[in-house]
């Protein structure tokens, strides 16, 4: 990160229009094109409510996945003045905790109910079968 151009925040906020959007995200200044703000998730005026500030509270907040990180990259165009070089948040490796316990959820096992039913089934036939 460290041959990344160094941008202020006053730069970056000279580039809040539609048709120039820059925001800051963690220490890093992104230039988000204008044929990307209408495929955003969350839609045109999200990005534009952040337009040429530092959205990293809001980038924190949604948690975005490791996609989203990863789409992020296609749009770094340099670091702010005084930025934490160790920042993981916008790392695409990077990996929430809520989404370590969502992966271990997902992939755990179900209960298989497979073995209870056929014992029922088993005790209904004999009981048919007795009466």
């Amino acid at each position: 990160m460290s041959d990344l151009k160094v941008y202020t925040m006053d730069e970056v906020a000279k580039h809040n229009t539609l048709d120039d959007l820059w925001i800051a995200v963690c220490g890093r200044v992104f230039h988000l094109k204008k044929e990307y703000l209408d495929d955003h998730p969350g839609g045109r005026d999200v990005l534009m409510s952040v337009a040429g500030r530092d959205a990293t509270e809001q980038w924190i907040d949604v948690k975005h996945s490791k996609g989203a990180r990863t789409k992020m990259a296609e749009f770094l165009v340099g670091k702010l003045e005084g930025a934490d070089e160790s920042n993981v948040y916008t790392d695409p490796s990077y990996v929430w905790p809520e989404q370590i316990e969502w992966e271990k959820r997902k992939t755990t096992k179900k209960t298989d109910y497979t073995p209870f039913i056929i014992a029922i089934l088993v005790l209904a036939i004999a009981y048919l079968a007795l009466n």
